[in-house]
């Protein structure tokens, strides 16, 4: 329980930070035209997550499932901590960017952890509970930044000061909690197209 209280929790607040961040992030910048680039500099952070999560998982088989999903929470709250500090178009790209890979740090290594941790007759509702606390993370971010959005009118910045300090809130949580798993045996050294 408190291996995979681990996980949910620090998936919760991280994914409530980013949730926190998108909710805010375009009256921070006070969007009234550029559309086009608010949307490229938005997109950035899923599209980088989803173009380093392969690597991602090598690095994870590689160095330990620890280690990544620390580094991808601390990654997280920094990277948020730095949004305060900026109204740059182009270097919140890069901020967003880098905060895909994060993502994909901590998804990866959250992911092995849990098939590591869960045992095999429950691993479906493990994998299922998960996904909530993931899903339950967005919908609480948003709900959060929108209160943010009246509470810090005058300095918005501040919205991402508090989603760093949830984010770096999972990252302690995990450093306490979580222990690398033991290697063990696997069914199938190499997955090809055919055992698929």
């Amino acid at each position: 329980l408190r291996l995979l209280s681990s996980l949910y929790i620090s998936t919760f607040f991280i994914r409530a930070s980013f949730g926190i961040m998108l909710a805010t992030l375009p009256i921070y910048l006070n969007i009234t035209s550029e559309y086009t680039g608010y949307g490229i500099v938005s997109a950035a952070s899923p599209l980088f997550e989803m173009g380093t999560v392969l690597f991602i998982g090598a690095v994870v088989d590689r160095y330990g499932r620890k280690i990544v999903l620390l580094s991808g929470l601390l990654s997280a709250a920094f990277l948020l901590f730095l949004l305060s500090i900026t109204k740059n178009l182009y270097a919140i790209f890069c901020i967003n960017a880098a905060h895909g890979m994060a993502a994909g740090a901590i998804l990866v290594s959250s992911l092995a952890l849990l098939t590591d941790y869960a045992p095999e007759h429950r691993r479906g509702r493990e994998m299922g509970a998960f996904d909530a606390f993931n899903m339950l993370g967005w919908v609480v971010g948003y709900a959060l930044g929108a209160l943010f959005l009246e509470f810090f009118k005058g300095s918005l910045g501040q919205t991402f000061l508090f989603a760093g300090a949830m984010a770096l809130f999972g990252c302690i949580y995990c450093y306490i909690n979580i222990t690398e798993p033991k290697k063990h045996d696997v069914i199938c050294q190499k997955i090809r197209f055919n055992t698929i």
